[in-house]
């Protein structure tokens, strides 16, 4: 090899040393972009099992109620039916 191919191949391998560089870059840009994105949507999971938590407790709550309103109006209706 002449000294003119041996730079030839330098600068070649310069170039794609460069494009790898700036792909790297890209990448970790795409990288932190979509890490961020991650994040808000593990967020905003996280809100809504709560907010489904939330939901089932009061469900679960009121359900208790009526099912205790249920057996005061049994009850009611059996007093009511010994004294008439």
């Amino acid at each position: 090899m002449d000294e003119e191919s041996i730079l030839q191949e330098f600068d070649r391998l310069a170039d794609q040393v460069d494009r790898l560089v700036a792909r790297c870059e890209a990448l970790s840009q795409e990288n932190g972009g979509l890490r961020e994105r991650i994040g808000a949507l593990e967020a905003r999971l996280e809100e809504k099992t709560d907010a489904e938590g939330r939901l089932l407790a009061e469900r679960k709550e009121v359900r208790s109620r009526i099912d205790g309103l249920l057996v005061r109006l049994r009850q009611a209706g059996s007093a009511g039916g010994d004294q008439a």
